[in-house]
């Protein structure tokens, strides 16, 4: 399913099963990458030995033992990993990258961790095998792209980047090759409350009327004004 069909503050059971789907199979591999690339969609960086919160609850319930570990995983991992983001996105983010600090943090599990930036949900995934971010949603984007206007008013069709556009911020983002064709944009007053927006999806493949779940997916919103307003990877 498309990020524009997850709602906000998705339940954990599902956050789970998404990252269990897109880290723990891979059903649809490609013969030219090995099964470190798979899972980390090239990015080698991370192959020593790290600290890992196996565990599943809300930062309320930490321990100062978990904290301290939490603390450490940011800086080592999560840091890098959002000023690459933040990097390939520059002047479409929602909010300033430096927001995403340790007093947002909301829970961890399973390897996703989740950050609440005021009605912004932010994932980071992040497992031996490599971290990137996950997930993005802002609450209003939640609404508008589960709702449809009924005022009867012309929409406004037009999209606010271009593929060109995206390629080099999806190249940025990933570490991966995509190509021209591999992108789509539609745009979400086609199909949404959002006028003049992008729904954008990258490197994604279809069988049989569904989305193949491959570490090259990538998919985000972007409104009117080119800010990111949903985003899953």
């Amino acid at each position: 399913m498309k990020s524009k069909k997850l709602i906000w503050l998705f339940s954990l059971v599902g956050i789970v099963a998404v990252g269990i789907l897109i880290f723990g199979i891979n059903r649809h591999k490609e013969p030219t990458k090995t099964p470190l690339e798979l899972l980390t969609g090239g990015n080698t960086n991370h192959q020593s030995p790290f600290p890992e919160i196996t565990i599943n609850k809300p930062a309320s319930q930490f321990t100062a033992e978990e904290r301290k570990l939490l603390e450490q995983i940011y800086n080592e991992r999560f840091k890098p990993a959002i000023d690459k983001w933040e990097s390939a996105y520059a002047g479409h983010l929602p909010f300033d990258a430096s927001q995403i600090t340790l007093d947002k943090f909301h829970s961890a599990n399973a390897g996703l961790y989740t950050f609440m930036l005021g009605d912004t949900t932010f994932t980071i995934f992040s497992s031996r095998k490599g971290t990137k971010v996950f997930y993005l949603m802002t609450k209003q984007a939640a609404k508008d792209l589960n709702s449809i206007p009924a005022d009867g008013q012309p929409r406004n069709l037009t999209v606010p980047v271009t593929r060109e556009q995206v390629l080099t911020m999806a190249e940025a983002d990933t570490g991966l090759n995509y190509e021209l064709k591999d992108i789509v944009i539609k745009p979400t007053a086609t199909f949404c409350n959002i006028d003049g927006g992008a729904d954008v999806e990258v490197g994604i493949k279809y069988e049989n009327g569904m989305e193949l779940v491959r570490v090259d997916n990538l998919s985000f919103v972007i409104d009117s004004n080119g800010t990111l307003i949903s985003y899953q990877h």
